[in-house]
């Protein structure tokens, strides 16, 4: 099984600390750099890649300019039980449609509603959801991965318990404590996520320390 993380990037100097992270814990990983031209960029040019490198038969992707990883690809692979999905990020927000709220199924975790800054997927089942729900780079990933989430339950899912994805934005600080001065525990679920993402702009001085 070959699995590597990709990211994609229109400025390389914005992911020094994704990459230094990435480093320390081993990943092997790939930085699309491309001109932006929208979110649906990080989408389409992921699709292209595989395309192009039918060996990687699993792949994590993760939002370069904001996110950190704590922990190694191994690891990280066994927390995953079903691999051939595609797990979304989870997050407390319902953005950027709010009024979609009501169409996610209920769920006890504070974080249940999608969010586009990581995924974990089958190479495979993501090249036919592309194929299968074609999109332009002018297009919001959150929008389309939400669309496919709640279309598709069967085989996208959401990382409820933040095992592997921790977004921190719309959570108070008492959600997380810092274990060791290596790893973020989430004090709701009691998992320790190996991505850390700093999604809506939410600053990431304290965790950038880990690294």
């Amino acid at each position: 099984m070959k699995c590597k993380l990709i990211t994609t990037a229109s400025n390389i100097d914005k992911t020094v600390m994704l990459q230094k992270s990435l480093k320390k814990y081993g990943w092997e990983y790939e930085i699309l750099v491309h001109k932006w031209e929208g979110f649906g960029d990080k989408i389409l040019k992921t699709y292209q890649y595989l395309k192009n490198n039918p060996d990687i038969d699993y792949f994590f992707y993760s939002d370069s300019y904001d996110t950190i990883v704590l922990d190694t690809m191994e690891n990280t692979l066994n927390k995953i039980k079903d691999k051939d999905c595609i797990l979304m990020s989870a997050e407390r927000g319902c953005y950027p449609h709010p009024e979609k709220e009501n169409l996610y199924p209920k769920h006890d975790s504070p974080w249940h509603f999608v969010n586009g800054g990581g995924w974990f997927c089958n190479s495979e089942i993501f090249k036919k959801a592309v194929e299968s729900n074609p999109l332009q780079s002018h297009d919001v990933d959150q929008v389309w991965f939400t669309d496919l989430f709640l279309n598709n339950p069967e085989f996208v899912k959401l990382d409820y318990n933040c095992d592997v994805f921790q977004t921190i934005a719309f959570c108070p600080e008492s959600d997380f404590e810092i274990v060791d001065n290596i790893k973020v525990l989430n004090t709701v679920t009691k998992s320790l996520p190996t991505f850390i993402h700093g999604n809506g702009h939410t600053p990431m001085t304290e965790y950038y320390k880990l690294i």
